[in-house]
């Protein structure tokens, strides 16, 4: 363009020199006194040919070079004034354009504009273009890092809802379904939790549909606990419950590990225990009680508490009437024999005292 303009140019100043070679007058208004026609054309060719370089920069992008030279015309001062300008505002332009897109492309300094610069028509408009993208881009990443803050804090109520497109909506749309579905799952955990730890409704589940990956995984290991944790506490209540009726044949029989390990066996043994305690205290009384087998004892082995006093006594029972019956067995057989010096001397009460009394009267 430029040497278009060069060769348009030298054929108005051929055209010019001619003319004024025929009229006698000088090509520049201003120019040098006394320089011929010939040598005031080369002066201005040279002069515009000084433009060359700084508008070849120009195309290859660097506006450090300006025109130096001096210059004679008015022409030629106005097109150095102007070239050097358009240079000055260009550099402007370019290092604006480079600062903002330093800070929010790589230094992430969100919120930078290109500072207004004299320039009109498509500088301008690249200009707002420039600024426009930086505040688009700056106004989706910050509504993208509020809603991901906020799922980091726990806060599952934030949606973006910047407009946005291609990529960009793509990356929305996928934050805010992760948004629904983390929600989802919050909830359905919540839930379960509640039903199962609190309100004792075993079997819940938790329904947390289009889950992958991890999240499916944890969803999976909830309902898996949960499972767990009610097939455990009904395997107990159904043997505790067989207990409190009196049956002593079941055993909780499901595995488990940790604490419920621990009390699995707890509860096994106490109805081991119960069972063993059960069938001695039976024994006894059969043997004692129906069959007369005195002096009797129940053999209960591992019981503490309330089922050592609870066997203790039940021994000491069958003792103190072991004792009595024999006693009174003693007298009435040696009344029987003719003897009637004996008499029964064990402590008794109630109608085994009237017992006692009755005999030693006889």
């Amino acid at each position: 363009l430029f040497f278009l303009l060069l060769s348009d140019v030298r054929s108005s100043a051929l055209r010019r020199l001619t003319s004024k070679e025929n009229s006698g007058q000088p090509l520049y208004d201003s120019g040098p006194v006394g320089i011929s026609a010939t040598d005031e054309l080369q002066l201005f060719l040279a002069q515009v040919q000084d433009a060359a370089p700084v508008c070849k920069a120009v195309a290859n992008g660097d506006f450090i070079q300006k025109i130096t030279v001096p210059v004679q015309g008015s022409v030629m001062v106005q097109l150095k004034e102007v070239i050097n300008t358009m240079v000055e505002r260009l550099a402007e332009f370019a290092s604006e354009v480079t600062r903002v897109s330093d800070e929010v492309g790589t230094q992430g300094k969100l919120g930078g504009q290109v500072s207004e610069v004299a320039l009109g028509g498509t500088w301008q408009e690249l200009c707002r273009t420039v600024n426009k993208l930086a505040a688009n881009l700056t106004d989706q990443v910050r509504a993208i890092a509020q809603v991901t803050k906020a799922v980091a804090l726990g806060d599952l109520s934030k949606m973006i809802e910047v407009d946005a497109q291609r990529e960009i909506l793509e990356l929305k749309t996928t934050v805010n379904g992760m948004v629904i579905r983390l929600r989802k799952l919050a909830e359905e955990v919540s839930r379960v939790s509640l039903e199962v730890g609190t309100l004792g409704n075993l079997g819940g589940q938790a329904d947390v549909p289009d889950v992958e990956g991890v999240w499916w995984q944890f969803t999976n290991n909830v309902n898996k606990m949960c499972l767990n944790l009610t097939q455990q506490v009904r395997s107990i209540a159904t043997v505790t419950t067989a207990v409190a009726k009196g049956d002593l044949t079941q055993r909780i029989e499901i595995e488990v590990e940790g604490e419920m390990a621990t009390l699995k066996d707890t509860v096994n043994s106490m109805v081991q225990q119960l069972n063993t305690f059960a069938s001695e205290v039976t024994r006894v009384a059969l043997e004692v009680g129906t069959m007369g087998v005195l002096r009797g004892q129940a053999q209960v082995e591992g019981v503490q508490g309330t089922w050592a006093d609870l066997t203790n006594n039940v021994n000491k029972m069958a003792e103190n009437l072991t004792a009595q019956v024999r006693s009174i067995a003693n007298v009435t057989k040696a009344v029987a024999s003719g003897d009637l010096q004996q008499t029964v001397q064990v402590d008794v009460q109630g109608e085994m005292l009237d017992l006692k009394n009755t005999v030693n009267s006889m």
